[in-house]
């Protein structure tokens, strides 16, 4: 387990905690003591310390009124949308595939799927496409390659690095898919991943679904799927180059869990990221990976891949796990622990016995290191003033997390749509403990 990002950009860099014990960093803190002297002998003197702070993700905010953790993940998940270049490149290997296609099979279609397909790429994610309807042959795919590698073909002459060198995983199986993989020599961007596809993709079907999902709320749910994929890369845990989750797999994982806490008559977006997020790291914290799987909907009590290390089902394919080269399962549920217990810092009730609450200057820099991901804030600030998280976004954050109102009443989430979930949780979605729980 990695905690190596745990303290030292919360301690060191981006302000002061105040006296060893204090629950939030405020203005005049303990300079005294942090200059040497004893604890408890905090001098009056005024702190060398900001008033206000950055994180890559959000900028000049209040130390002496932080930030929600609901708000943050909304905050996290505007920074890591594809910035107008990365969304080009994508688009522009989906053109340079279709039109190799169309020279041998004019009927079809290339399509995104994958992390990309369901909005929650990073910025090092490959691109995954489908071609869908391929009704030729398997020297046909091997023309189709020789097309998009050759520089000298006119539709690739601007894009020949993004697809450099291939493998192929044996010819079309039982379910007449085929599968290409290409090294990525753009940097240090993934493999992108074609698939050959018979017939309608299942794989793209579940795309289309895990993305209806992601987008509802205000893209709260998206914005939890974009905060567990990063705290999973940041310690190496992502994609099956590392024996992690895929952006697909952890993408259904969050879906899940938000199937099944978030009301019928659902909450502000930030409520609803800030309850999905904790309950995310929690329930796959102690998650039986050797007996049961992840489901899009609903409850298993029993693992339908036995083979596998990992079973994350998909509705659309009975035999498809998307977690088939996952074998790393006991680090990710530490590391899913990991992040419950550094949010847990920022909610004392929920603290865990001989926990210390000693605080980051944020909820989310608990979890996340920022070393990463300067250079991503910087580049966006100087070349996307359209991007999402270009604003100053901390003028416009609620102080706490708000109450819930009335209509949550009749449509509590409970223990029995979900057994995982926890009781606090299902309390934290009623009236009557809202005013104890979201509002501190």
């Amino acid at each position: 387990m990695a905690h190596h990002h745990h303290a030292s950009y919360s301690y060191g860099s981006l302000g002061s905690l105040g006296c060893p014990g204090q629950n939030a960093p405020r203005r005049g803190g303990c300079a005294g003591y942090l200059a040497g002297g004893s604890e408890g002998s905090c001098s009056p003197c005024v702190s060398p310390y900001p008033d206000r702070v950055s994180t890559p993700w959000i900028r000049n905010l209040s130390l002496d009124h932080g930030i929600p953790l609901g708000a943050e993940v909304l905050a996290f998940g505007s920074f890591l949308r594809p910035t107008a270049d990365e969304q080009a490149r994508s688009l522009r290997l989906r053109r340079v595939l279709q039109a190799a296609v169309a020279a041998s099979c004019c009927h079809s279609t290339v399509k995104l799927i994958g992390s990309a397909g369901i909005g929650v790429a990073l910025p090092h994610s490959g691109t995954d496409l489908v071609v869908e309807g391929w009704t030729g042959t398997e020297q046909q795919v091997l023309d189709v390659l020789l097309r998009v590698q050759d520089a000298s073909w006119p539709h690739t002459v601007a894009v020949p690095s993004l697809f450099s060198g291939g493998a192929i995983g044996g010819g079309f199986d039982a379910h007449g898919t085929m599968t290409v993989v290409f090294r990525n020599a753009e940097g240090d961007l993934n493999d992108n991943r074609v698939v050959f596809s018979k017939g309608a993709s299942a794989e793209r079907k579940l795309v289309l679904n895990l993305r209806k999902r992601l987008d509802a709320f205000d893209g709260a749910v998206r914005a939890v799927a974009f905060v567990v994929r990063t705290i999973l890369s940041q310690s190496k845990l992502d994609g099956d180059a590392h024996g992690g989750l895929s952006g697909v797999a952890v993408g259904l994982m969050v879906a899940s869990v938000a199937a099944s806490v978030i009301p019928t008559s659902p909450p502000p977006a930030h409520v609803i990221a800030s309850v999905v997020l904790k309950e995310t790291l929690r329930i796959f914290s102690k998650w039986d990976w050797a007996r049961k799987s992840v489901m899009l909907v609903g409850y298993s009590e029993h693992k339908t891949h036995d083979g596998a290390p990992v079973s994350i089902c998909t509705p659309f394919s009975s035999v498809t796990n998307l977690a088939e080269r996952c074998y790393r399962q006991v680090q990710i549920s530490a590391m899913f622990r990991y992040g419950w217990l550094g949010l847990s810092q920022w909610d004392t009730a929920e603290l865990p016995d001989g926990m210390k609450n000693s605080r980051g200057v944020t909820p989310l820099s608990s979890l996340i290191a920022h070393k990463d991901l300067w250079d991503r804030s910087h580049l966006i600030r100087r070349q996307f003033p359209d991007h999402p998280s270009s604003s100053d976004l901390s003028s416009s954050l609620p102080s706490s997390e708000p109450r819930l109102f009335s209509h949550l009443c009749s449509s509590q989430p409970t223990k029995a749509s979900h057994p995982e979930l926890s009781s606090s949780l299902c309390s934290e979605l009623s009236c009557d403990a809202v005013a104890s729980t979201l509002s501190r």
